[in-house]
């Protein structure tokens, strides 16, 4: 029956109401909306490439965001928005692969929202220890930029490391943007392992060279670094630094090129968007007394020997500097970024316990430190001459020699060279 019933049903609802008039009612027709398309798309899985014996949270986390904002691509409206509840280990070991999950929206008017869950591998690998460094570049002169311009450039050949220094402050009356970009000449990508001193900003000069310095040797000591890795023909901004006037920027660090041919380095600094390069020679005189483009391995090694009750040691940190490896004249007065390794043998003859006090004391002005004393790390506050701050008390007994050993790096925005005095009672 209910088959029978049902065309009848259709006939009926099809069934125009004429009420006179021969012509047959228009059936409206629904519109249907376009589908909008999405604001924008980030990959599902990404990786960041670590080192170091055991690498906390607050070393990898900031590039695993950074990984995850250049890895969005929203369209031309569109923003994103990282939440900020992130799944994510407290360490990774060297050798070890560890995962952090993020929650990315990409939203924006006109737009279909995008919600994504992000994975991002972190994979510490285990490295030999950072080689010493075959070259040191410096971008020091002029210290005041005065125009947009460029600062310094240089290469890094197959399985080299070299060290950098980079200390300037905007002269200028706008912002400025500092930038360290690396590039790929070659035809085959290269990877590097950076180990650096983030460069800080600030206004304080001794501080700012002093926190760079510190973060250098601390990553240092940890082997902690990044591995980055640049496709042929291409070139990646490892630092952006946004500088208003008068600010200072200071860095230290090393690169070395694990993976092809070659690498080639820029520092600029232009304004806020990244225009208006143009030659520094032609902008910025250099300042000739300052030390600036390539020179020879950061290392001096200095031994000398104490003696209790006798005349006094002092070692000088900066004094001999470096020399330029293209033109020869302009030398690296203080040696800022050099490492000077120190070895002292302290002898006491005497037939009594001895005291000899370590020192740090500036010759030409207000310094800072950062000394590694028998494998103790020091950080020195602001030293001004004829002050002295004690370093270490060793005491020796009677007949004793003890070797003391020390490392330390001029830091940016101090007055270099400075003395380590040996000193002890005189023995009647």
């Amino acid at each position: 029956m209910m088959a029978l019933l049902w065309p009848l049903a259709v006939q009926s609802q099809q069934k125009q109401p004429s009420n006179g008039n021969s012509q047959t009612a228009v059936k409206p027709v629904a519109t249907v909306e376009p589908v909008k398309e999405p604001a924008g798309d980030v990959p599902f899985v990404m990786t960041v490439k670590i080192t170091g014996k055991r690498v906390g949270r607050d070393f990898f986390m900031p590039l695993v965001m950074d990984k995850v904002r250049h890895g969005i691509s929203a369209k031309r409206g569109a923003e994103y928005f990282i939440e900020k509840n992130v799944l994510a280990p407290k360490y990774v070991r060297a050798g070890r692969t560890r995962y952090a999950l993020l929650r990315v929206k990409i939203y924006g008017r006109g737009y279909r929202s995008v919600r994504k869950a992000v994975v991002v591998f972190i994979k510490n690998y285990q490295l030999e220890d950072m080689p010493d460094s075959d070259r040191l570049f410096v971008s020091n002169s002029p210290e005041k930029i005065i125009k947009p311009g460029l600062l310094l450039e240089g290469s890094i050949d197959r399985h080299e490391s070299i060290r950098y220094l980079l200390h300037h402050v905007n002269g200028t009356k706008s912002s400025l943007t500092f930038a360290f970009r690396l590039k790929n000449p070659g035809a085959v990508p290269i990877s590097l392992l950076i180990v650096e001193g983030d460069p800080k900003k600030g206004t304080q000069e001794l501080n700012v060279g002093h926190d760079s310095a510190y973060d250098f040797v601390m990553k240092s000591l940890n082997s902690l670094g990044r591995i980055v890795e640049i496709p042929p023909g291409g070139e990646l901004a490892i630092h952006m630094v946004r500088l208003a006037p008068g600010e200072i920027v200071s860095g230290l660090g090393e690169i070395r090129l694990l993976a092809g041919d070659r690498a080639d380095f820029v520092v600029t600094a232009g304004d806020p968007y990244g225009s208006k390069i143009a030659n520094a020679g032609m902008v910025n005189p250099r300042e000739l007394r300052r030390g600036h483009g390539a020179f020879g391995p950061p290392y001096v090694s200095i031994n000398d020997r104490f003696e209790i009750g006798g005349r006094w040691t002092f070692v000088g940190i900066g004094d001999k500097p470096l020399k330029n490896l293209a033109d020869g004249k302009t030398d690296l007065m203080g040696n800022y970024g050099v490492t000077h390794k120190v070895n002292v043998t302290v002898f006491n003859p005497s037939e009594t316990n001895e005291k000899c006090e370590v020192q740090f004391a500036p010759v030409s002005g207000p310094a800072r430190g950062t000394l590694i004393i028998d494998g103790e790390i020091v950080k020195l506050s602001v030293v001004k001459p004829p002050k002295k701050e004690t370093i270490k008390t060793i005491w020796l007994k009677p007949g004793e020699e003890r070797p003391v050993k020390i490392e330390m790096i001029p830091e940016s925005g101090s007055f270099y060279p400075v003395r380590i005095v040996f000193s002890a009672r005189r023995i009647l």
